[in-house]
């Protein structure tokens, strides 16, 4: 989450409008999301992959650590995807056993179905790892706020940012006072001092959270946080740009042999 934040506030687009990068990242989520066309998912995988490495400057080995993370959670579904269980053995496997007469095997079919779900994710998940690796938190509130979200859901979710980070915070300096007390050391003090540390975990974030909010009182709050915004102008070109793009994604979904974004939404 750290170096997420870093490389926002250091990529080589951060100097560029917040209001281009969120219209680029939620238009083509929106478009990934609802793909049904492979060559789709692919080119939206491809130009995040371009804008964050050679453009941004966000290394490429940190980038791709990224985006394994999220395929520990798709395993699960694509095997249930992948796996059928049938009582009828006429369907047409691409691997089978028969278990009398229960049939336990991969159809090809499946195996498109679960490809095409698993490319339509990392998509929609790599346009977010765009948005969040250029563009700073506070900046996303602005636009939010810009388009009329209101402020009582903006303050929650900067509430949420911060308090993440002050649970991050206090279980890495918890948990480095009890390695330099040999807390580690073996299997039954590690368990014991992991114990310690949930235990005590959401007490110290407590008492921190009720620090900040003492704090933010004794400042006057009055339910709104007020920043300094910085000044940043439109580039005509680059929303011609995101536009061609949007409408590339559209007619590429619709003539590359998918069914469209309509016929998708239609589907099951």
């Amino acid at each position: 989450m750290l170096s997420i934040e870093r490389y926002a506030y250091s990529n080589k687009w951060r100097k560029v409008h917040p209001g281009e990068k969120v219209a680029l990242a939620v238009g083509t989520l929106v478009l990934a999301l609802n793909a049904g066309c492979l060559w789709t998912s692919l080119a939206i995988l491809a130009l995040t992959a371009w804008l964050l490495v050679a453009v941004a400057g966000v290394p490429l080995r940190f980038y791709l650590r990224l985006l394994v993370i999220p395929l520990a959670f798709l395993a699960a579904g694509v095997i249930a995807l992948v796996i059928t269980v049938t009582w009828e053995g006429s369907r047409e496997m691409l691997y089978s056993v028969s278990i009398g007469s229960l049939t336990v095997g991969i159809a090809g079919q499946d195996v498109v179905r679960a490809g095409r779900l698993l490319l339509r994710v990392l998509s929609g998940v790599s346009c977010l790892y765009f948005l969040a690796l250029t563009t700073p938190v506070t900046e996303i509130m602005r636009v939010f706020r810009r388009v009329g979200i209101p402020s009582l859901f903006l303050e929650l979710m900067a509430l949420v940012y911060r308090f993440t980070f002050v649970l991050w915070e206090t279980a890495a300096s918890m948990y480095v006072s009890q390695a330099s007390r040999l807390g580690y050391s073996s299997w039954c003090r590690s368990l014991s001092s992991l114990g310690q540390l949930v235990a005590n975990l959401f007490l110290k974030s407590f008492q921190r959270s009720q620090m900040l909010n003492a704090a933010l009182l004794a400042r006057g709050f009055d339910g709104e946080f007020r920043v300094l915004e910085p000044a940043y102008c439109f580039s005509k070109r680059r929303i011609l740009l995101i536009v061609l793009w949007l409408v590339f994604l559209v007619v590429l979904d619709r003539y590359g042999g998918g069914e469209g974004f309509g016929g998708y939404f239609g589907r099951p």
